[in-house]
């Protein structure tokens, strides 16, 4: 059973295959899920024969690293073989930097397999002075490419750009506009590429503007293309009233190729000046003002005179002109003007004004005649204005008054109309007295206001007649007293003839109190009528709303009082209605939703109640929502009564179990009755069931299914009716390997209906039968029954809702109607009230009345005015009126021509859509005020619900038909991918019966099968692709020796394998190349010979005869008959050496009969087998084929080989050195007292003296000494070297060099390199010897080379292949190999010195530990032991007694690695047994290899490793002095302290000298490759510099190699002086990258240079800068950065090259070493900055997951990585290490 906590996260992998024959398949499925951060499933099938191959996978995947919303990835694919193929992925990026950025691609599942792309990109800089954008559309198949991208630039004010390029379908279209701008002037350009023309611009505008003194130039010009202009402009002006300009426009019509126009103004005290020319193709129109002003005696005098000229070209050219003069003078002014249209007179118009002004009174009287044919009209206007003298803050005392009589000059009582406006103005305030009178009539409006101190008020009344009038009353008192409340209170009264309203209102507002009352008082009973809304804040989260009616008639006032508010885990609200002294007519209504959830489950509850027990109203409904690691379900209940009706109860369950691998549903109501289902699987290997059951009405269906892999049996039983009368089952059983049965069918009462039957059985000796029945309706029931049953389902889900919908809707409205009418007796007289208002209506119909009347007696020419409103959108009265106007308005109507009438059907739409709007208003108030309030207001509701209800069957009919042909054209999708995929698979199909007719045919190929089923597992593996391609080779070479032409191809393959021998090897044979050179002259000199004419005679002579033997053998066909022969001869001896069973089943055929029916549902197949099946009977093995594989097995287990076996056996000889001797040497050292020699001899001795272990006794190379103390327990390795002394102590793990005893590694003797990489130690001679020495389990190696041969002496022999002289003396004499000590003291050095006896002493038996006995059994004896690959190599038995006498699982383990070395010279490696290998924590707990350790929390430890990179070349030459290094790791360790990071170590790694610095070695001193702050400058002392390598990669992979504490932080310091090429480099990048990445390495870097800058002078002076930041020695307070300075920065590239990306990829800086060379006190700053910058990147990580393991020589180290479960991020300060700050990067996604 499975428990999937979602909170911590899971990553699982299942994975399953199966293999028939030549077939097989796999499935492989990966769940990874960490919630809303790393979720990822993905599922693959395979399914693979000799005939066809299919694979279908589908992949979803979302990714949200560390939950930050930074870089969002989502999206899936789905793949079904390579027929249906969708998918999609999404890249959201949101980084806390300025830019955004998305990429999306979609696959569409069609034939073309078109997907879909989407690119976006926004970046942007501070109060976006800079945008780039970039957003692309691209398809596959269809080739289809939209997109814009683009660049707006707005850092300079002055000058403005911007760049947008828009693409639309393969078409780019580039848009560019630049505006610059001085005090002075601005020159705006836009330009507008297309496809249409490639060289030139499509469109260029230009506009250009300057400031000359006061005088203006605005000049515009737009081409098309960019050489052609097509509109010009240009305006000179001063002011808008002295100006002059013109503008010329070309224009794409054939009848208007051009328009444009000229423009002049002029003003000034003596003109008044317009003019315009509007010309185009032959024609032109004209607007020509004069004027000219004189001045009078006084400044106020003036005389104008002027013409105006307009000229128009309609259908003919017409031309008006105006006349007009102007005398103006103080007290009298005339003027006169007259207007001629084409040559007549058409008006003539006089103005006399007659001005009166003295102190405190001004007075205009006006005079106005216009004289014309149609209308005469005259005029009278008199404007008189008292006022007094000002006063301040007050309103001065005024009054004005204006008349005007508009009158008919010749008949006034045609027309006649007077008003007159007057307006008095008091200290306090204003009254305006309106007034118009015709005839009889006069029509007056009074309206004032007064602003008091604390009050306003203000009158109205309105005068259509004596009789008909209405006014109002309008008083604003403030009554604020303080500054807490806000107090304002209103009365309106408003009055008519029939009766008046009066209402008063206040309102009290404060932070948190609201409080309004408002009551009316209406009639001369004077009725009343008061409500009042209060608002309150009782607490911060709470909150109380209470609405109040008061009426005389109430016994109490009805309220309406809302409580809600919310809290961290909840929110609710509660109405309470109350409008009875009853507190059982009380209404309430509430609801609550509650989160209850905790760290692992989300709960949420909700309870929606209401009550009413007058009416028996009782509604309760309360449900709840969970989801947790163990399950996820919500459940409702609803206990519903009303009225007389019962109490009903509805409950709706739906639950997941995770645990129990469960599922419920339930719905149970009353109306619908009961649903339910519960189904449950479980099980495991190798049984699995299901049970399930079902309740629906009536119905009542159970069923399980049992499934058993042992058993290989399969059933299903599903009851459809409780009784069981109606049953599905489905039964299947494999009883042997002879037969196969499975059935499906099904049973209604007494009747039993086959679905499927199918059966496999072995007949008798050599027949197969097999049968497939299955009823032909059956695939067309099943495709009725899915589609049936899901649209019953859709429809019972419909209808389901429908009913909800209309019962929730009619309950709501029976519920709220009967609280309504048993309330109605309560406010019975308030509606009565309410309804006797419909008296307004009355009123409103009285003035209907009068308003008609005025009309019909034409009142203010109303009537007149509405007829020639009709006339004018009367079209037929229009038209007979046209002959009376001037002749333009006839062309002009013409011009219009159904503009006028579409004019008029707009116009008459308006008034109807207002009469439709007035007529709605009018009868809702009517009903609201004549009829039931509450049924008014409920009929618009119905109303309301019924137009929604329209809508929704609207969408719904929609979304049905849409739905509706969404099946269709999926069914019609289905149906043809099912077609074929049918097709598809038939020929398939079809291959599979001859795969089975021919299967047993071909069992002889199943071993090349085999090989072909693991080809793709080899061929995973880098180590076989040699062995692949061999076996490729191999089987060419076997096809070509046995076909036709077997003599050629032996003579082919004879000189490949020459050329092969020749190059591959012939340079490695000793003075190979030169026999080579000798060989090729010794022929060249044949060929000379050639050239003698005797010579030449007999080649000739030869060629012909060979000429003639080759014509023969191929006229006689000799090489074909030879191939026979030689097949007839292997046939008959075949034969011959096989029985004649064998020869029948090698001529045996297959039979077999096939009948395939698909319309009658059968499928029928006989099988003849090739070979007789009672073999299968009786033992597999008798079969030929199986049979000769079985005696191979039998070959290898009698052998006891195995492939791994023959493969080390053949290994040596593909490696050169190993072809001739001399062979390496090798010997070795294990504990205290365990030899192994040259010739390997293995032996036990223990000594106390000092003994020679072997010495060149030839050239004096080296001498080998062993030193033991005096219980001879330890010893150590003595080694001389020219007069150097070197002392390795592997059980101390000290070495010391010379007679000072230096104890630092490494170290350089002649040519002897000393050295050590974690617990092992080198000493490595060009002289062709090297000691290694494993300081952990105490095995030291010698190794010689074969030079060597029969030159060293000593307790390790004499290395010369014979064994037997192993223990030669020193005096020459074989030594007793039973007595071991004589042969150790005759090599000790000091003979006096006697070694203690090494016999064994009769003692009691030693008992061997449990613990010992079963280590030795896992490593030497078990079967399945991990070295016995290796026991047939090298003798176990003196390793297993070395085993055996161990002391502790140390020693065991001792034994077990020296073997494994001795094993690896043997060429056979191997690798270290787990149980060898422990690892422990820094809190001393100890784990195993392989065992995984969560580190996260408290328990990582805070602390960091650091390792410092020197590039030992002359840049560093005194690299602790002349850089202030001390400083630096002063100031490093203290802020790493600060960050409470402590009990930091450090380490040195130096390149790139001479010598032993060559390559990275680790400077160690005393045995430490890490030490402390204060000792670790002692590593820094006696750096020797060279010339060395410059591979920087190699030193980064060695620093990422050594050995760190786990859970700690990691960061690099490189120190380089070369240049970081990666022709330097002998590992590339990304695998530099990756080792970085996933072991979270910071790199850092101080570089030999400073920064250089894009500006010359720029102030502030880089000395770092990382991926976003630049830092200056500001910095020292606090580390900030300088994010404009870092743009400014030139990176150094040239130098840093691949390194400065692994600097800003893994978070870390780069600094200028060059700084720290200053003074110290500049030093200190730039150290202290560095220090800041590496300390904050140390934090180690928030979780680790760590793995103890070891490479072959048993070092154990813990591996630690980031946890792949947690939302948690290595340090604090990533989230500004994002976006791109690279200019590089960022220019290569811009060129997308």
């Amino acid at each position: 059973m499975l428990k999937i906590n979602l909170a911590l996260g899971i990553q699982k992998s299942i994975n399953g295959f199966f293999e028939i024959t030549k077939t097989k398949g796999t499935a492989d499925v990966d769940l990874k899920w960490e919630f809303m951060e790393d979720m990822c499933l993905k599922a693959i099938g395979r399914y693979t024969n000799i005939h066809y191959s299919s694979e279908s996978s589908v992949d979803v995947f979302y990714e949200n690293p560390l939950k930050r919303f930074y870089f969002l990835k989502a999206g899936g694919d789905i793949r079904i073989d390579k027929l249906w193929e969708a998918g999609s992925n999404v890249t959201l990026k949101l980084p806390p930097t300025n830019s955004i950025g998305i990429e999306g691609h979609f696959k569409v599942p069609d034939d073309n397999k078109e997907t879909h792309s989407l690119l976006g990109n926004l970046e942007y800089t501070k109060n976006f002075r800079k945008i780039d954008y970039l957003l692309k559309y691209r398809t596959t198949y269809s080739l289809k490419k939209y997109g814009s991208w683009g660049q707006v630039q707005t850092e300079d004010p002055k000058n403005l750009s911007g760049d947008v390029e828009v693409e639309w379908n393969s078409k780019r279209y580039r848009n560019f506009a630049n505006l610059k701008r001085s005090n002075t002037s601005f020159n705006l350009i836009y330009k507008l590429k297309t496809p249409k023309f490639t060289d030139k611009q499509f469109i260029m505008t230009e506009i250009k503007y300057d400031l000359q003194g006061d005088h203006h130039n605005l000049t515009c010009e737009a081409f098309y293309p960019e050489d052609r202009s097509v509109a010009y402009g240009t305006v000179d002006y001063k002011e808008l009233a002295n100006m002059n300009g013109m503008f010329n426009v070309t224009l794409p019509h054939k009848s208007l190729n051009y328009a444009g126009a000229y423009f002049t103004t002029q003003t000034n005290a003596a003109v008044y000046n317009r003019y315009i020319k509007v010309f185009w193709d032959g024609d032109n129109a004209i607007l020509d003002s004069k004027c000219d002003i004189k001045s009078g005696v006084t400044l106020l005098d003036r005389y104008m005179k002027g013409k105006l000229i307009v000229e128009l070209p309609l259908a003919t050219r017409h031309l008006a002109l105006v006349d007009y003069k102007y005398d103006k003078k103080m007290q009298v002014s005339d003027g006169h003007a007259t207007i001629n249209y084409n040559g007549g007179k058409v008006l003539e118009a006089k103005y006399d004004c007659l001005s009166e002004s003295r102190a405190g009174y001004d007075k205009d009287t006006i005079h106005v005649e216009l004289h014309s044919k149609m209308i005469p009209v005259g005029a009278d206007y008199v404007h008189s204005h008292q006022y007094d003298v000002p006063r301040e803050g007050y309103n001065t005392p005024s009054s004005d008054n204006k008349f005007l009589h508009l009158y008919n000059l010749q008949n006034r009582s045609k027309f006649d109309v007077t008003g007159e406006l007057s307006t008095r103005t008091t200290w306090t305030g204003q009254e305006y007295i309106l007034t118009a009178a015709h005839t009889n009539r006069s029509v007056k409006l009074w309206t004032d206001y007064d602003m008091l101190d604390m009050e306003y008020k203000q009158h109205s009344r309105l005068e259509l007649s004596p009789s008909t009038w209405i006014e109002y009353d309008l008083n604003l008192i403030n009554r604020t007293v303080d500054d807490l409340f806000d107090v304002q209170e209103v009365v309106i009264n408003v009055f008519h003839p029939r009766r008046n309203f009066i209402a008063q209102g206040f309102y009290n507002i404060s932070d948190t109190i609201v409080s309004t009352d408002l009551s009316v008082v209406w009639d001369k009973d004077n009725k009343t009528v008061q409500a009042g809304l209060d608002w309150k804040r009782t607490t911060r989260h709470r909150e109380q709303l209470l609405f109040q009616i008061k009426h005389p008639s109430f016994e109490k006032d009805v309220s309406f009082f809302s409580e809600y508010g919310y809290n961290k885990s909840s929110i609710d609200g509660q109405l309470l209605v109350d409008y009875s002294l009853n507190p059982d007519q009380k209404l309430t209504l509430g609801g609550k939703v509650t989160d209850n959830s905790n760290s692992i489950t989300y709960n949420y509850t909700y309870n929606v109640w209401a009550e009413h027990k007058e009416t028996n109203l009782n509604l309760n409904s309360r449900g709840d929502f969970y989801w947790n690691p163990h399950g996820v379900g919500t459940e409702q209940t609803t206990n519903y009564q009303r009225s007389y009706l019962p109490l009903s109860t509805a409950q709706t369950l739906a639950k997941i179990d995770f645990d129990d691998n469960e599922i419920e549903l339930k719905k149970d109501s009353l109306a619908a009755g009961l649903s339910y289902f519960w189904g449950r699987y479980g099980g495991v290997f190798p049984v699995y069931t299901a049970n399930m059951s079902a309740v629906h009405g009536t119905n009542n269906t159970s069923g399980e299914f049992y499934l058993n892999l042992w058993k290989k049996l399969l059933y299903l039983h599903v009851n459809m009716t409780e009784d069981g009368s109606q049953s599905l089952h489905m039964y299947g059983l494999i009883p042997d390997a002879r037969s196969v049965t499975f059935d499906i069918w099904r049973d209604y009462e007494d009747k039993r209906v086959s679905d499927v039957s199918y059966y496999l059985r072995l007949n008798h000796s050599r027949l197969i039968m097999s049968t497939l029945r299955w009823r032909p309706e059956l695939t067309g029931d099943v495709q009725s029954g899915i589609r049936g049953h899901i649209l019953q389902l859709y429809l019972d889900a419909l209808e389901a809702i429908n009913n909800t919908k209309q019962y929730i809707r009619a309950e709501t409205a029976d519920a709220i109607n009967g609280v309504w009418i048993d309330s109605k007796p309560k406010i019975q007289q308030f509606l009565i009230d309410l309804r006797n208002l419909a008296v307004i209506e009355e009123d409103i119909e009285q003035l209907k009345i009068f308003l008609n009347n005025s009309y019909y007696a034409n009142d203010f020419y109303i009537k007149d005015i509405t007829n020639i409103t009709v006339t004018m959108f009367d079209e037929l009265a229009l038209k007979s009126q046209l002959q009376t106007f001037p002749k333009i308005v006839q062309e002009i109507w013409s011009v219009m021509g159904e503009s006028g009438q579409k004019l008029k059907k707009s116009v008459l739409w308006v008034i109807e859509k207002i009469k439709t709007y007035y007529k709605s208003t009018t009868d809702f108030i009517h009903g609201l005020l004549n009829g039931d309030p509450v049924e008014h207001i409920s009929r618009g509701l119905e109303k309301l619900v019924e137009k929604y209800d329209a809508f929704i069957k609207s969408v719904h009919v929609t979304i049905l038909q849409y739905m509706e042909s969404l099946w269709s054209q999926t069914y019609a999708l289905i149906v043809e991918h099912w077609h074929k995929t049918l097709a598809a698979i038939e020929p398939t199909f079809l291959k599979f019966i001859h795969y089975l007719e021919s299967m047993l045919w071909n069992t002889g190929k199943e071993f090349l099968d085999f090989l072909y089923l693991r080809k793709n597992e080899i061929m995973e593996s880098p180590y076989f692709v040699k062995f692949t391609e061999f076996s490729h080779d191999l089987d060419k070479f076997y096809k070509d020796i046995t076909g036709n032409n077997t003599v050629a191809s032996i003579y082919k393959y004879a000189n490949i394998g020459w050329k092969f021998l020749k190059e591959k090897y012939l340079h490695s044979i000793p003075f190979g190349q030169e026999l080579a050179a000798i060989v090729n002259e010794i022929w060249t000199e044949l060929k000379q010979i050639g050239n003698i004419p005797t010579v030449r005679y007999v080649l000739d002579k030869l060629h012909e005869t060979y000429e003639s033997a080759k014509y023969y053998y191929n006229r006689f066909d000799v090489e074909d008959k030879i191939h026979r022969l030689i097949t007839l001869v292997y046939t008959k001896l075949s034969e011959m050496s096989i029985t004649a069973l064998q020869v029948e089943n090698r001529h045996r055929e297959a039979k077999t009969k096939f009948i395939f029916e698909p319309n009658d549902g059968i499928m029928l197949l006989e099988q003849k087998t090739p070979y007789v099946l009672a073999c299968l009977q009786r033992d597999t093995e008798e079969i030929p084929e199986i049979k000769s594989f079985f005696d191979l097995q039998s070959q290898f287990e009698s052998s006891q080989s195995s492939f791994w076996n023959l493969y080390y056996d053949y290994k040596p000889f593909v490696d050169p050195s190993e072809w001739l001797p001399p062979f390496q040497g090798h010997a070795m050292l294990v504990g205290s007292k365990y030899y192994v020699t040259f010739d390997k001899r293995y032996y036990d001795f223990r000594g106390s003296c000092t003994y020679l272990l072997a010495t060149d006794f030839s050239d004096r190379n080296f001498t080998l000494l062993v030193s033991y103390d005096d219980k001879g327990d330890t010893n150590q390795l003595i080694l001389l070297l020219d007069k150097t002394v070197v002392k390795i102590n592997s059980f101390t793990g000290v070495v010391e060099i010379g007679d000072s005893g230096t104890d630092q590694l490494p170290a350089q003797i002649l040519d002897v390199y000393l050295y050590r990489v974690s617990d092992i130690v080198t000493v490595q001679s060009a002289s062709g010897f090297t000691l290694e020495c494993n300081m952990k389990f105490h095995i030291c190696l010698f190794q010689v080379s074969g030079w060597y041969f029969g030159k060293t002496a000593g307790l390790w022999g004499t290395l010369n292949n014979e064994p037997y002289d192993d223990f030669l003396m020193s005096t020459k004499v074989r030594a007793n190999i039973t007595d071991l000590d004589e042969f150790g003291n005759s090599w000790a050095l000091d003979k006096s010195c006697r070694s203690k006896s090494s016999k064994p002493v009769a003692s009691p038996r030693r008992e061997i530990p449990q613990e010992i006995l079963a280590l030795c059994e896992e490593f030497f004896t078990s079967k399945v032991s991990q070295l016995s690959r290796c026991f047939p190599r090298i003798p176990k038995d003196s390793f297993l007694s070395m085993c055996l006498n161990s002391a502790s699982e140390q020693e065991a383990c001792m034994s077990a690695v020296s073997y494994i070395n001795l094993c690896s010279y043997a060429n056979t490696p191997m690798r270290i047994p787990d149980t060898c290998v422990k690892c422990n924590l820094l809190n001393g707990t100890e784990i195993q290899e392989g065992d995984f350790i969560r580190l996260q929390g408290g328990s990582v430890p805070k602390t960091a490793d650091i390792v410092f990179i020197v590039e030992a070349k002359k840049c560093n030459e005194d690299l602790k002095t002349r850089k202030n290094l001390e400083t630096v790791l002063e100031l490093l360790e203290k802020e790493l302290n600060e960050l409470n990071i402590t009990n930091n170590r450090y380490s040195l790694v130096v390149f790139g000298g001479d010598g032993v610095y060559d390559l990275p070695r680790s400077v160690i001193i005393k045995g430490k490759t890490f030490t402390d702050s204060k000792s670790f400058m002692k590593y820094f002392d006696d750096i020797p510099m060279g010339n060395g390598n410059e591979d920087i990669f190699n030193a980064l992979v060695f620093a990422y190699n050594l050995i760190y504490r786990p859970g700690v932080s990691k960061n690099f310091i490189l120190i380089p002086c070369s240049d970081c090429n990666k022709d330097n480099m002998e590992h590339d990048y990304f695998t530099i990258h990756q080792l970085l990445s996933e072991s979270a390495v910071s790199l850092h870097i101080l570089m030999n240079e400073h920064f250089t800058m894009q500006k010359e002078r720029e102030v502030k002076i880089p000395i770092g800068i990382d991926r976003r930041y630049a830092y200056t020695k500001k910095d020292v307070r606090g580390l900030i950065g300088d994010q404009q300075l870092r743009k400014s920065i030139f990176l150094p590239k040239p130098t840093l090259g691949l390194c400065l990306s692994l600097v800003m990829e893994t978070n870390g800086t780069v600094f200028s070493a060059k700084h720290l060379e200053s003074d110290k006190r500049n030093a200190k700053k730039i150290s202290t900055v560095f220090a800041k910058a590496v300390a904050t990147r140390a934090l180690p990580r928030q979780c680790v997951d760590c793995e103890c393991t070891a490479p072959n020589t048993g070092v154990s180290y813990m591996e630690c990585y980031q946890c792949t479960m947690t939302n948690l991020t290595r340090n604090n300060i990533e989230h500004h290490i994002l976006g791109f700050e690279d200019e590089d990067a960022f220019n290569n996604m811009n060129k997308f």
